[in-house]
């Protein structure tokens, strides 16, 4: 009854002991706007880009974010100087799964606003 926009698993049925006949999740995905599309149609959870910041020295913070189709914008707070080798190995893996056609803009922000509810959204795609 809400369209919160979760994606998820549907556990295969098997009756409940307390009697509720109702569908169960196995597993939560995650949000729709978790979702990137490429040109091609194919889909790429928002997991994906997370992990290109692990262990990344000198970014306090990210948002990876899909303004286009063909086009990701990171918004990255900094603690120090990043290598330009860091962001080319951060851009070229995107352009992996992407597409090498994708345009990587690299934002440097001081702070990367939370949501109403108070949020960090590590991934947002505005393409429907």
């Amino acid at each position: 009854r809400y369209k919160i926009g979760d994606v998820g698993i549907i556990k295969e049925y098997e009756p409940c002991r307390c009697g509720c006949n109702y569908p169960k999740l196995q597993k939560v995905i995650g949000r729709t706007t978790d979702i990137f599309r490429t040109k091609t149609g194919d889909s790429v959870d928002g997991e994906y880009f997370t992990h290109l910041f692990y262990f990344r020295e000198n970014i306090k913070t990210f948002q990876v974010v899909q303004d286009k189709i063909d086009q990701i914008s990171i918004n990255i707070v900094k603690k120090g100087d990043i290598a330009d080798n860091v962001l080319l190995d951060i851009e070229n893996k995107i352009k992996l799964v992407m597409g090498q056609e994708c345009k990587v803009v690299f934002n440097f922000v001081t702070t990367i606003p939370k949501t109403k509810t108070g949020k960090h959204l590590y991934t947002i795609s505005k393409v429907k």
